[in-house]
Order: C-alpha cells, then structure tokens, then sequence
C-alpha cells in the first residue's frame, strides 16, 4: 500500500512499496532444525524525488527440517534391519500401495511426494495420475508415511504391530485419548482372540452407532465419544477414520488382514475468506471506536494484522482455533484518528485484506454521527407538472436523502443496525394538467434504527451473442436456481464484500461471476455473457490427446494435451473408453472476447494486496462421458501458448493461473516456459511457444494464461444514474473496464465494479492503458455527453460507453479531484471528495420497477418511458362523489 504526493518543484513524489517476497532458500540442514531465509525489497515503486523508504524488514527467517537425524542405535522389528545410512528400517517382504485424494473433490492427486520418518529430505515414492503409490521393502512395523505437495495440508500415517497383530495410530499417541492442537487423537487396533478391536475417538455428537455383524461399544470420555469396534480376522475389512474438530475429513486408513493398503485424504491449502470485516464507523472526540474482523481458512487462521492508512499499527496471534477473530479498539477518539483501516488475515494458506472501514470523528458536542442536511436528490416532474418553489413554477424538484450509512449516537454501543435515515419530511404540491399530487421532501437525517438485512438479492440475464439463453441454472453456495425465460433471481451474502456464483447449462461452457458489493447496497443487477458448447473432441481416455483451443474465425494461439488415463468420474475412479471434450477460450484478440471470461483479473501478492493481472487467454475445459455424465482431469494438462498469434511482448514472462471458486480472484499453479528442457527460459522470445503443466481445478475447470501487471495502478470513478438526466444515483449496476495493450490493441485488462448507494464506482485499472468503460444493463444506457471531466481531459464516447487512457499527469495534483487516480492507497483509491467522474444513465422503460420502495423518486400518470420507478401514486376514482382523490406514497 503506498501513496503518492507531490513535491514543490511539481514532480510525483513516490513512497517506496515493497517488492513481493522471493521464494524461501533451502533449508540450511537436511535434519535435527536448521532455519530458510528469504528477502524482498524497496523496488515496486523504488522511492522517487524525495519520496520515503519502505517501513519494515527485508528479509525473515523461519524454521524448517525439524525431523530428528538418523539414528543408527534404532532398533528394527523382527525380520527387519537398518539400510547403510541409518535412516529406514528394511523388510523384504513387506508391501504397501496407497492411494492419495483430494478432500474437498474426491479426487486423485498425482505427484504428491510420500515419506517416511527418519528420511524426511527425500521422498520414498511420488504418487501417479491415478494418486497411487507403492512402497516396497520398507518395514510397515514402526513406520510412519507423510504425504506432502505444494499447496496442500500434510497429511501423516503410523502403523505398529505387537504380538502379531496390527496396531494403528494415526498421527497420534498410541492408546491414549489426547488432543493435539485441535484434532481427535487416539485410533487404536489390536487382536483380542480372534478378533481385531478398532477404537475410534469422535467429538461427541459426531459418532453414530451400528448393531450388525460387529459387536459395538462406547462411552463418552470428556467431550468425546469413544466406540469400539470388533471385526472378525480374515472377513472383514477395518476402515478407520480420524476427524478434524468440526467437519472435516483428514485422513482414512483401510486395512486389510495380511496386506496393508493406505487411503491418504488430504486438502489443498486456503487463503482466508472473511466472514465479518471492520465496518465504516464514526466516533466522538473522547468517546471509544472499535474495529472486529473475522475470517476462516485451511487451515485455520493464525494472524491478524491492522493497518491505519496503509501502516500496520497492531498484530494479534491467534491461539485454538483461530476462528474468535481480532478486534482494534480506538480508546479516547482524537481528531488525527481519523483514516481508513484495515485488517489483514494471515494463515499456512496465504494473506488476505478486508475492504477499508473509514473513521469520521465528531466534535464531543455531537449527539450523533450523521449530517443532519439532506443530500442533494433532484427529481424531473412528469411533463405539464410544476411545483412552486420559493414562490417560483419549477419542472424538477430537490427532494433530498439521506447517506444511508452506518453511524452511532451518543447512547449506542457501536453502529449495529444504525443508519443515518430521514427524520422529518416536507410535503411539496406538485400541479399538473388534469391532476394534482403531493411529493414528499427529507427536511432533516437522524441516527436510527434501519433495515439492516445483509442479504443481497442477485438480479440478472443469461445471454450468449446478444440473445437470450434460457437451458442455464446458477449455483450458488451449493443451491441451484433455474433461470426463467433468461432472468434469474437468488438471494445472496457478500463474503468479503463479494458475492461469487456460476452460471452452467447443457448447451453453454460453465462461467463463474465475482460481484463485487457495496456496504449498504441490497439488489444488484448482472449481465452474464456464455459461450455456447463448442462441437467436441473425442478423446480415447487410455491414450489422451492433443487438442487445439479454436476461436471462429482466428488462427489457434493455445492447444491442450492430455496425458493417458487422466480422467476419473465423481468418485475418484478411472474412466475409460472415449471422452467428449469441450474446449472454449475468451480470447483477447477479439474486442468482447474477455466479456464471457470467469471471475476478475485479480489476485492476492503473498502480502495480501490485491494485484493485476494482464492475461493471453482464458481456456475453459469440459468433459463428459459417452452417458453425458460429467467427468473430470486428474494430473496435469500441458498448456502450449503460440506467443505470435496472441501478439506477446518480447521479455513478458506469462504464468498459468487457475481461479479460486471462493473468492473469484486467481491463483498461479506454474510458471510457462520457452526453449528446450536443458536451457529453460520464461521469458518471451520472437517466434516461440510457452508450455506449462498444470491441474485444472473440478469446481471451475478454467485456466488462465496471465502476466502480472507491475505497480503503479490507477484507479477511475464512475456514477451511474436513472434516466437521462442523470439526475438520481443508482445503486447495483456494474460498469466494466477493458484496456488494450498498448503495443498490439489486445483486449488484455478487464475488471467490473458495482456502483454503491451513492450510484459511484471505482474501477481498479492499469496505468498509462486505453481503456473502455461500458455497461450492461436491464433497461438502455445513455452516456453523458461531457461526462464530469477537467477542461482538456480527451475522450471520446461510443456506443455504451466511453473511451480514454490512463496516462499518468506530470503534476499529480492535475488529477488530484478525477476521475483518474494514480498511486493511491487501495483501499481508499476513489475518495468520497471526487470532483471528476464518467456519468452514465439507465433508462428504465415501463412496466419495470427497480428494487423495493426505496430504490428511487416515483411513478406518475402519463409517465415518460425514461422516468424512474420507486414511489406510487395510487389514483381513486370515486363515481358517487364525482371528483377524483390523488394519493402519494412516497419512498
């Protein structure tokens, strides 16, 4: 996070920013503790005319390789002995195959490294395509199995034998009911006569009980309920499950009599989602101000970090469960407590900020926090209708709102279910040809209670080239919903102020959506462009294939090949015979190629800022059998970029990245590389392709082919409104950005936001770019013929929307009001005092009502197709009295 300021000679004054960390070093011992090192530094932006250092460390250390060393006293188990180094125990005869699966999908994991304790720095088997793995000669007895892979949980095995019979501990003690950390301990097996005896211990509530051929026991101990259960020698398999407190699984271990077969379940490592962030908030001059946040992760969280105006301030380590979440208290509110503050989740996963919350303080004499002047809201009166306003006939009238925003008083605790709401009103008569009504007018705003529901309702259409597509259903948060002749509706809870679905169908790709949503904002209203299924590739599923990516009408820039025996049902298992692949690209050498493309061109630095991301392509992968049934890639794809047919710059270095299905922003899996296998370059070169290898997610089957984009960023303000007259702001409309490399015209940066309450957005974009800014929307687009721009600023306007380029000012202080904000803090990038804007206007044509009661000025008799809909005017028409009453209900 940095700033920038000018200086006096007039040139950009620019505050250094942290470059992000390099990959850690090498451990400085193979075993008994040893420490990795890595560093970053002042260089992104280095400081420049005057501009500070960076604040913190360059460079951090953490432990690593703390297995013991060999030991070569050890004792093997009968039958067994110690190989030349000390480090495993040898028997001849003993065999063990395993299998290792992804939790959260079911699904095999190829290439996870398995390895025993006392040889820990080398792995003793990989795991193939189908996530098997085989481990001979190693003595089972007093072995203990890690399976371990980049971005995922380790997960652990241990097995003993006493007397003959088979014992198994699965990353615990033996025979003691312990915890460690926060998962259940103690699985217990050993031979009672002739019958094996499996103990398992559950938190209670979670252990369910069978009566069958096995005989059962339990008891509760603690908190925990312990069951035993016997299964005969030589008939039965012993299934033993260990269970994380809470839900999830970590690891299933099956063992069958005189063989020993190993089932490792592990799960991929999660950046933290927040579940409640620092919400905007007001204080009293020596009163108390308090910020919480919250957030959940696999694993679970271990830090928060506050920040004041992009400097952190505070760090809370978590201990337990990490799920308490972190509170910065303000005590005794000053006056420079004012700013934007933020809070950072950290865990084994990554770092996550939460959106800003901006602290307003007020003079000790305030009774609350809200203005008590209405805001400015003018509203157009239908044709032939005037209202006298100090003793003048006008067309259009200020009927005033208030912010809407959370805000506290004098007696409140915090600003929970306050909002700065209208506390006395004005009735205006409004006089037409024919008829009469009255318009209420907000006079003052008050601190009180209001609707505080934090659901969002998600309003939208499915489309693909225009037309309407009506085969879809969206799925959010595991609930499918139809989609009605095009439109669909669903109810929503912005997670970190977002809200992410996908749109899927039998005749169109899959495609995840990222909304972004504003505090305060309830409807939002999305377009969703598809792209219909594409005639698909046979593939033999034994012996995989080469497929190339086709965009009608262009020469393919990216092919995909598939290894032998990649594909695995719903189940984990193989699939074999012939495979329907269908394969599509939102393809940045078209001018609407990235509007059908999943998520946002974001992604998360490993401190946890938001970065850009410049991309060649997104490729989205579909499979099915020859039933029609959904199957999916284990393994690795070979990606293979055709860099001049995608128009690459010579240098860029182009990363595969899939999306994260939470959060909707990208993650890299691999970086693509140039040349042969000996002399390896990820650079681009003229006249070369890129390759990169890389799982494909099974929730959304995308790839993305990205360069990050350097600091610094620029950001843009747009307010979007009802009507022509770009007269009342409109909440819940998102307005897109898309630039175009400079050098080729590529369509490489897109990003969308969603206006706030106040009818404004702030689109995070690249400096020094041509963007276009457009939008979609239920009714037409009207884009201002000036827009709110400086004198001089060049733009031209288009058919829905607007162009012009970023390009940075020499004088900040040239833009220092709008609508182009370079350098700015993140979280604050488009301040509440912009000046300048891009407007546009949504022209809702009747019958249609946007939102509830609340969403705008009213309906009248003889109204214009453009007016915007929100009060009623109910008309009476009474025959026995013969006149006609009008009644207003406002908003």
């Amino acid at each position: 996070m940095y700033l920038c300021v000018e200086d006096s000679s007039g040139g950009l004054v620019i505050n250094g920013q942290w470059s992000v960390w390099d990959p850690w070093s090498s451990c400085s011992v193979t075993c008994d503790g040893g420490t990795q090192q890595r560093v970053r530094r002042c260089d992104d932006p280095a400081p420049q005319n005057g501009g500070s250092e960076c604040v913190g460390v360059s460079s951090e250390g953490r432990p690593c390789d703390q297995w013991a060393c060999p030991d070569c006293s050890r004792t093997c188990p009968p039958g067994g002995h110690l190989d030349p180094d000390c480090s495993v125990c040898q028997c001849d005869s003993d065999v063990i195959e395993g299998r290792v699966t992804d939790r959260q999908t079911s699904l095999p994991l190829a290439d996870v490294n398995i390895f025993t304790v006392g040889r820990e720095w080398s792995a003793a088997a990989v795991s193939g395509r189908d996530g098997r793995f085989t481990l001979s000669g190693v003595c089972v007895s007093g072995l203990r199995l890690t399976a371990r892979k980049d971005g995922y949980e380790s997960a652990t095995q241990e097995y003993v034998v006493i007397a003959g019979s088979s014992v198994s501990v699965v990353m615990y003690k033996l025979g003691e009911y312990i915890v460690i950390g926060e998962y259940i301990v103690s699985v217990v097996m050993y031979k009672l006569g002739e019958y094996v005896v499996s103990v398992v211990t559950y938190k209670l509530g979670e252990s369910s009980y069978k009566l069958g051929s096995t005989h059962q026991c339990g008891h509760v101990q603690s908190e925990y309920v312990v069951s035993v259960v016997m299964y005969k020698l030589g008939e039965y398999v012993v299934n033993v499950v260990t269970y994380k407190l809470g839900q999830y699984v970590i690891s299933v271990v099956t063992y069958k009599l005189g063989q020993y077969v190993v089932n490792v379940v592990t799960y991929k490592l999660e950046k933290p989602m927040f579940s409640m962030e620092p919400r905007s908030t007001a204080g009293f001059v020596g009163g108390k101000v308090r910020f919480s946040c919250q957030a959940t992760a696999e694993p679970d969280v271990t830090q928060y970090d506050w920040f004041k105006d992009g400097h952190i301030i505070r760090s809370d380590v978590v201990g337990g469960s990490g799920n308490s979440g972190s509170v910065y208290e303000v005590a005794n509110v000053k006056a420079d407590d004012v700013g934007h503050y933020v809070c950072r989740a950290v865990s084994l996963g990554g770092k996550i900020f939460s959106r800003v919350a901006s602290l307003v303080v007020k003079d000790a004499s305030a009774t609350d926090t809200c203005d008590k002047s209405p805001l400015d809201l003018s509203v157009t009166l239908p044709p032939t209708c005037k209202v006298t306003i100090d003793g003048t006939k006008v067309s259009s009238v200020n009927v005033g709102r208030c912010s809407h925003v959370p805000c506290v008083t004098r007696t409140s605790s915090d600003s929970e279910g306050l909002c700065c709401v209208p506390s006395s009103m004005r009735q205006l008569q409004v006089e037409c040809d024919g008829f009469s009504y009255e318009v209420n007018q907000v006079a003052s705003c008050e601190c009180a209670r209001c609707d505080d529901n934090k659901k969002v309702t998600v309003t939208g259409r499915a489309s693909s080239g225009g037309a309407d597509v009506t085969d879809v259903h969206v799925l959010y948060d595991d609930v499918i919903y139809d989609v009605t002749n095009s439109q669909f509706l669903f109810e929503a809870t912005p997670r970190a102020g977002v809200i992410v679905f996908q749109v899927k169908s039998s005749s169109f790709m899959p495609r995840l959506v990222t909304l972004d949503v504003n505090e305060g904002v309830a409807q939002v209203y999305v377009e969703v462009s598809l792209v219909a299924r594409p005639s698909p590739d046979v593939v033999d599923a034994a012996t995989g294939a080469k497929l190339q990516v086709v965009t009608p009408g262009m020469s393919s820039a990216v092919s995909v090949t598939i290894p032998p025996g990649a594909f695995n049902d719903k189940n984990g298992d193989p699939v074999s015979g012939n495979v329907n692949v269908f394969l599509s690209i939102s393809d940045p050498r078209l001018p609407d190629g990235l509007d059908s493309a999943s998520g946002q061109f974001t992604f998360q630095d490993s401190e946890g800022d938001t970065r850009l991301l410049k991309t060649f392509g997104v490729v989205t992968l579909l499979a099915e059998d020859t039933n029609g049934n959904e199957v999916y890639l284990s393994g690795k794809a070979t990606m293979t970029l055709n860099t001049d047919a995608m128009g690459l710059t010579v240098g860029e270095s182009v990363s595969l990245w899939v999306i994260d299905g939470a959060s909707g922003t990208w993650r890299k899996t691999v970086d693509m590389m140039t040349g042969s296998r000996r002399r390896r370059r990820r650079q681009v070169s003229m006249g070369s392709t890129l390759t990169g290898q890389t799982a494909i997610p099974r929730n959304v089957p995308v790839v993305n082919c990205d360069v990050p984009v350097p600091r610094p960023f620029c950001f843009v303000a747009v307010y979007v409104y009802f009507g022509s007259d770009f007269s009342v702001p409109m909440p819940g409309e998102r307005v897109t950005a898309t630039g175009f490399d400079s050098e080729t015209g590529v369509a490489s940066f897109q990003n969308t936001a969603t206006t706030d309450q106040n009818g404004r957005a702030c689109l995070f974009v690249a400096c020094g770019t041509k963007y276009l800014l457009k939008m979609f929307s239920r009714g037409g687009i009207t884009v201002h013929p000036t827009h709110s721009l400086p004198v001089g600023f060049p733009f031209a306007n288009v058919f829905n929307g607007v162009t012009f380029t970023t390009t940075p000012p020499a004088n900040q202080a040239d833009y220092a009001n709008g609508p182009v904000f370079i350098n700015q803090e993140f979280s604050s990038a488009c301040p509440a005092t912009t000046q300048f804007f891009f407007k546009f206007g949504v022209v809702l044509t009747r019958p249609s009502l946007y939102g509830s009661l609340n969403a705008g000025p009213g309906w009248y008799p003889d109204q214009p197709a453009e007016a915007p809909a929100c009060a009623y005017l109910v008309v009476l028409n009474l025959p026995n009295v013969g006149t006609t009453s009008h009644r207003t209900y406002s908003c």
